[in-house]
Parts: structure tokens; sequence; C-alpha cells
């Protein structure tokens, strides 16, 4: 199961060098990506359109997985719950990679989801802010 990674006490943790952005609204992923540059100048930042988009990469074992994703809660075709829905069955190791969801604000009807999927630490209210984005990365 892939939750917030928590800091281990006995290391300094290090900045992420990749972070990728899953919104399907491009105006969100122009400013969150203002934010990661503003907060974490050195990272790689890659932005997808679609958690389905995110879910090919993610299970590519070709393909990198970043070291930080942030992904909207309230997408079409496949949201949030879709995507976890299908990680849950995932062959491949997702433990490196931290997971964050943003959300307007947490619905009611969200929290058995939540819980399901040991989420109470990984959704964040949106905007996303420099503060917010360190808090995840460390």
């Amino acid at each position: 199961m892939i939750s917030p990674a928590k800091p281990t006490q006995d290391k300094t943790p290090s900045p992420p060098r990749s972070i990728l952005l899953v919104d399907d609204d491009e105006m969100s992923l122009f400013v969150n990506r203002v934010v990661v540059r503003r907060t974490f100048p050195d990272a790689t930042v890659s932005q997808l359109l679609s958690a389905g988009d995110a879910l090919e990469q993610l299970l590519d074992p070709g393909q990198t997985l970043p070291d930080l994703l942030i992904m909207d809660v309230n997408m079409p075709v496949m949201d949030a719950w879709d995507f976890m829905e299908a990680l849950s069955g995932a062959e491949r190791d997702l433990s490196g990679m931290k997971l964050y969801f943003l959300t307007a604000e947490v619905q009611p009807s969200d929290q058995a989801r939540i819980e399901k999927y040991d989420l109470q630490d990984a959704m964040r209210v949106k905007p996303l802010s420099e503060a917010m984005l360190a808090e995840m990365a460390y």
C-alpha cells in the first residue's frame, strides 16, 4: 500500500529529485508547477492531465518512479479513488514514492475511501503552497 512516507529520525531527508503533478485542469497544473519550482528549483517536474496516464506511467517498469506524486482528487474518467483501486493490485513496488492528493474540500462521502486506502495523512486541501509542498516532501 502506498501512503505518505514518514521521515526517518536517523538521517536528514533530501529534497525530492522528481515530482509528478496530475490534474485535469491546466491552470492548476501551471500554478502547482510554479509552487514546485519556487520550493524545489532543482527538482525535475513532470505533469499529466489524467490519472489514467499517471497509472500507465507508474506501472511501466521501464519508467523511473517520481519521488513525489501530487494528484487532484476529482478528475473525469478516472478519479483518485479509481486510481487507488487500480494501484491496489499493482505488481510494481511503489513504496519509494510519496503520494498526496489535493482536493477543494474533503467530502463526508469520501471519508470511508480515505480510511480504506489509509490516506488520512495524504489528503490536502487546495491550494498547494510552498509550506504544504515542503511538508509533503519531508
